[in-house]
C-alpha cells in the first residue's frame, strides 16, 4: 500500500523479463486407417528460448503410443543475421501391422537411433533453408505373426538433405 496526497493506493512496479519461460505444446494422434485397430498417441514439444545466444532454441519432442519417439534439436543462431547450426538426435519406434483383407498377418517394429547436423539460414519469421547430414542406425524386426513377409534389415543409414520451409501459418 502507498499513500499519496492523503489517498491510499497500490503501487505496481513493472519489470521487463530478460528471458522467456519454456513453452509446452501438447499434441495427440488418432489413427483409424487399419480395419478393427485404432492407434492412439500422445506427446508434445517443450521449447526453451534464447539459450546460448539470442534467437537460439532447444526443442525436445516426446511421444508415446503407436509411435514412440524422443527427438531433440539445439537451434543455435551463431550470427545475428540469420545463420544457424542445428545439431539433433532422435530415437523412435513405429509399429506396422500387416493385413490381408481383414486378417492380421503380422506386426513389425521399425526402430531408428541417431542424429545429425544442419547448417542453415533463416530470414524473417517465415523462411528457412537448411542443408545437413543425418546418420541413423535402423532396424526392422518381426514382433508377431508370420515371418518372411517383409525383410528384416539392420544397419547404418547415412543421408544428406536439403530443405526449404515457408511457414505462413498463424
Amino acid at each position: 500500500p502507498v499513500s499519496r496526497n492523503g489517498e491510499d493506493g497500490l503501487e505496481i512496479e513493472v519489470r521487463e523479463k530478460t528471458y522467456l519461460p519454456p513453452v509446452l505444446n501438447p499434441g495427440f494422434t488418432i489413427d483409424g486407417s487399419q480395419v478393427g485397430s485404432i492407434g492412439f498417441g500422445i506427446g508434445g514439444r517443450v521449447t526453451w528460448y534464447d539459450l546460448g545466444s539470442p534467437g537460439s532454441e532447444v526443442r525436445v519432442d516426446i511421444g508415446v503410443g503407436q509411435v514412440n519417439f524422443a527427438r531433440g534439436e539445439y537451434f543455435w543462431r551463431f550470427r545475428p543475421n540469420g545463420w544457424f547450426l542445428a545439431p539433433r538426435g532422435q530415437a523412435d519406434r513405429t509399429l506396422l501391422p500387416l493385413y490381408l483383407e481383414n486378417e492380421r498377418l503380422a506386426e513389425y517394429s521399425f526402430q531408428n537411433y541417431g542424429g545429425g547436423l544442419d547448417l542453415g539460414y533463416n530470414w524473417g519469421r517465415l523462411n528457412e533453408l537448411r542443408v545437413g547430414f543425418t546418420s541413423l542406425w535402423q532396424r526392422a524386426a518381426l514382433r508377431t505373426g508370420i515371418s518372411g513377409l517383409l525383410p528384416e534389415p539392420e544397419g547404418l543409414s547415412n543421408s544428406v538433405g536439403f530443405r526449404y520451409v515457408f511457414d505462413g501459418a498463424n
